[in-house]
């Protein structure tokens, strides 16, 4: 009887590795044919087609909305005009703000944590180091159009987690008119502006020169700035070239914080 219960045992254990195997052999079989999906990222250079295709509110603002405001920089628009922006004057000069968007900075304090990224004619403006934005570097008189782009976009690369803010220069063919702007304000401030565009058939360009000086409402506190913008194009029905130059030099000066004791014996104090 012993000899009959162990033979009994392996046949039902083959029958269960049996099936075991023939179920493995069968699931292996099964495939699943997935879609292919192709993405197409859009470049910063692409004003008018962030509008259509971006999910997020995009601002944008035309030449003549800024030459009606009559600012001198990119910063000084923005804060009058920008949704959503606050200015921080921590730096005490009005070419260096901290520009906000949504609680995301653009300063140009090193240090700072920097959530905003600006891009001029599809050029990164921020700095390599500390990612900084220098503001008096983008006069205002040189910008045919500019968006203000809210949301995370990874396409704008680093520090872009409030937005982005993209700007398009002028050409001979976007802007063929000359302009002549003088102003002045309180305590010393003056500036200057001339620019002239021109285009042919098919070549055209674009000059522009900015100064701007105050002496502060602070003691010892001037600000000089110089900007030259030319722009060198060639546009036919297959092609468009455009070829751009900035140089900028200026002298900022912004004296930090002064203890209330003294500010309140002399308003311009220096500390």
């Amino acid at each position: 009887m012993s000899s009959l219960s162990v033979s009994n045992k392996w046949p039902m254990c083959g029958l269960v590795l049996s099936l075991s195997f023939s179920s493995l052999s069968v699931a292996n079989t099964e495939y699943k044919l997935v879609e292919n999906v192709r993405v197409v990222g859009m470049s910063p250079m692409g004003v008018g087609s962030l509008t259509e295709l971006s999910p997020f509110k995009v601002h944008i603002f035309s030449a003549e909305d800024i030459d009606k405001d009559k600012a001198y920089s990119v910063a000084e628009f923005l804060n009058q005009h920008g949704g959503g922006i606050s200015v921080n004057d921590a730096q005490n000069n009005p070419l260096q703000p901290d520009i906000r968007f949504r609680g995301y900075a653009a300063s140009p304090l090193l240090g700072s944590s920097q959530g905003l990224v600006v891009y001029y004619n599809g050029v990164r403006v921020n700095e390599l180091f500390g990612d900084t934005v220098n503001w008096d570097l983008l006069p205002a008189s040189s910008v045919q159009e500019m968006a203000l782009i809210a949301g995370v976009n990874p396409i704008f690369g680093q520090n872009a987690l409030g937005g982005a803010i993209v700007i398009k220069s002028k050409t001979g063919f976007s802007s063929p008119q000359g302009a002549i702007e003088l102003s002045g304000g309180s305590f010393g401030q003056r500036s200057i502006s001339v620019s002239q565009g021109v285009h042919g058939e098919n070549w055209g360009g674009f000059l522009s020169l900015d100064k701007y000086e105050e002496d502060g409402w602070r003691d010892y506190s001037p600000t000089e700035a110089r900007n030259l913008y030319a722009s060198l194009s060639r546009h036919d029905d297959s092609s468009e070239l455009d070829v751009f130059f900035n140089f900028s030099d200026t002298y900022l000066k912004g004296n930090g914080a002064i203890p209330v004791g003294l500010l309140e014996t002399d308003r311009e104090a220096v500390f």
